[in-house]
Formats: structure tokens, C-alpha cells, sequence
């Protein structure tokens, strides 16, 4: 029983440090995220801005647009691969605490008798049943693909009314 005693302590401490591995890394990723959420409102809002500034009757608006849009690809891009590699590790975390929750309750069987004290399953064990709902992470990188779609779009739409103003079909805006 004393060998079973000290795996169990030395499982235990191991899966503690894997919790608060996986606590640290999904902080680092909400920080990351805001970072990236706060760069895409912050062109968004410097869009509208200049919109409001401008009558749409030069090429300047839809091209600062166009310089935008690209740079938000690029950044959006860059958020949605670190949200991948985020998701992978932590993933890769939650599997070894599922095991080693699995290996714990082997092992708490052995220390005790089984009829006295039952094991609960972990919660990262129970966790897997709730897979199918979305998480943090799959919520961001839907947030990425709006982002990769709205700038075109501004920028899209943009092109097109300055497009018709200066061939005088639209007459000249202004917000």
C-alpha cells in the first residue's frame, strides 16, 4: 500500500502543477486577445473617423482603407495562429490531467477500500462531455474570421461610394 501512497502524492503534485500550468496559459490567452481585439476596434474606429471626415470624393479614403484592411489580415492572421497554438497546448494539458485523474482513482481504489470511500471522477474527466460546446478559443477565432471579413468589406463598400460620387451618381456625402 505505501508504494501505491507515494505514486498517488507524486501523480498528485504533478497534475496540481498541470492545473495551474493550464490556469497561467489561458490568462496569457484572454490577455493576448484583448490585445488583439483592443488593435482591430482601434482601426475600425480610426475608419469610421476618417469616413466621417471625408465627402468620398478622392481615391485617398479607399486607399488608407485598403493599407488598413491589409494590415488587419496580417494581424488577424497573426491572432488566429497564436489562438491555435494556444488551444494545442492547453488541449495537450487537459489530457495528461484526464489520465492522470483516470490513474489517481486507480490508484486511490488500491490505497483504500473501495467500498468505504468512492472515487469521484475528476472534473477534467467529466469536462469531456461538455466538448461539444464552444469554448473561449473557438469563440475568438470566430471573432477573427468577422474581422477578416468586415474590413474588406468597409473598405469594399468604401471603393464603391467614393467610386459613385466621383462619377457624379451619388452626389457628395458627408456623416
Amino acid at each position: 500500500m505505501a508504494p501505491y501512497i507515494e505514486q498517488y502524492r507524486l501523480l498528485f503534485e504533478h497534475y496540481k502543477l498541470a492545473v495551474e500550468d493550464i490556469a497561467r496559459m489561458s490568462d496569457r490567452r484572454r490577455i493576448n486577445s484583448d490585445v488583439y481585439i483592443g488593435l482591430n476596434t482601434f482601426m475600425l474606429t480610426g475608419m469610421v473617423f476618417l469616413l466621417s471626415l471625408s465627402h468620398l470624393s478622392s481615391w485617398l479614403l479607399p486607399s488608407l482603407f485598403l493599407i488598413i484592411t491589409v494590415l488587419a489580415y496580417f494581424i488577424n492572421r497573426t491572432w488566429r495562429h497564436s489562438l491555435n497554438s494556444y488551444r494545442q497546448m492547453i488541449n495537450l494539458r487537459v489530457e495528461f490531467i484526464q489520465h492522470a485523474e483516470q490513474k489517481m482513482q486507480q490508484l486511490y481504489q488500491r490505497i483504500v477500500d473501495a467500498a468505504d470511500e468512492p472515487f469521484a471522477i475528476g472534473i477534467f474527466v467529466k469536462e469531456v462531455q461538455f466538448a461539444h460546446q464552444p469554448g473561449f478559443t473557438r469563440v475568438e477565432l470566430r471573432l477573427t474570421r468577422l474581422f477578416l471579413v468586415v474590413f474588406p468589406l468597409i473598405t469594399l463598400l468604401t471603393v464603391v461610394l467614393t467610386s459613385l460620387t466621383i462619377t457624379r451618381h451619388l452626389p457628395g456625402l458627408s456623416l
